[in-house]
């Protein structure tokens, strides 16, 4: 018989503790659940503290999907070059600019997969963070969890059950996800901006239709930015008025291939950041003061 070793709570303790910062510094805080659990703030979140010299500076940090992503898709047609917006706004501000944005991701995917948790341990207090999905969230729960799917709906704090990968699992809604790293941000002292989705080539090929309708995911955008109180730019209302304003032969152009409408060339990638830049510039987002010239020149009024 194998003797019991026996601790004394003096020893117990701090294992428990050590033990507990392993699990939780391997997972992150996103990776394993999935549960969406308000953060109860009884008054205004500490100021960050002040900059010195070196750090007055801040950073701009992109998170979203394959609209915004280097190389737009992993699934685009072989041989046509993609862009996506987000490799542009660059050339528009004065600060550095990390895109940290993944093609096919949705918001749950990205908390899935601990990517939130990665840009957390990067960002520093008065920097600003972007966070748009909204192309890759619809779909179904059942017979088969594809990971990428949310629960549908506007409440914020709704959740669904499912199974993904043998394993049960509450999943947000799409609103619950964003806030839920919103407010992890946020209590780093980082400035959150919540933008809709990009509008799809709002053109017909076929006909003179010139499509304005919003996505489901536009309001939910906003929704969620309100719920935050953070600020939000309707990139989708933007990207339209560019649309309307260059006319449908142009807009075309802006999408290689014909049967995509979502996918640009690197024409209209800058297109789209131009469009994000006079979002921002019409914004209260302090992060106007770092726009430069150029975007002043390009984007006007």
């Amino acid at each position: 018989m194998i003797p019991s070793t026996r601790f004394s709570t003096r020893i117990t303790f701090p294992l428990a503790i050590f033990l507990l910062f392993l699990i939780y510094s391997h997972h992150g805080i996103f990776t394993n659940v999935e549960r969406y659990s308000k953060t109860t703030v009884t008054s205004s979140p500490p100021s960050p503290p002040p900059l010195t010299e070196q750090e007055n500076v801040p950073s701009f940090h992109l998170i979203g999907d394959s609209s915004m992503c280097k190389g737009g898709t992993n699934d685009g047609v072989k041989g046509v070059i993609y862009e996506g917006w987000g490799e542009f706004v660059q050339d528009y501000v004065l600060v550095p600019v990390t895109s940290h944005a993944i093609s096919g991701r949705s918001c749950r995917m990205y908390a899935r997969e601990g990517r939130f948790d990665k840009v957390l341990s990067v960002v520093k207090p008065n920097d600003y963070v972007l966070i748009q999905f909204g192309r890759n969230e619809k779909g179904k729960l059942v017979p088969k969890d594809n990971g990428k799917t949310v629960c549908p709906g506007a409440d914020i704090t709704g959740t669904c059950e499912s199974v993904f990968q043998g394993e049960k699992t509450t999943v947000l809604t799409f609103g619950g996800y964003i806030a839920n790293a919103t407010e992890h941000f946020k209590q780093l002292g980082v400035n959150v901006i919540i933008a809709a989705p990009t509008p799809n080539n709002a053109y017909s090929f076929t006909s003179d239709g010139f499509f304005t309708k919003p996505s489901e995911w536009v309001g939910l955008s906003e929704g969620v930015a309100s719920w935050e109180n953070v600020t939000y730019i309707d990139h989708f209302r933007y990207g339209i008025e560019m649309m309307r304003r260059i006319g449908k032969n142009e807009t075309q152009k802006l999408y290689p291939v014909k049967s995509d409408r979502t996918h640009t060339n690197r024409v209209g990638a800058d297109m789209m950041a131009r469009a994000f830049m006079r979002g921002l510039m019409c914004s209260d987002s302090k992060l106007v003061k770092w726009v430069n010239s150029t975007a002043f020149g390009r984007v006007g009024g």
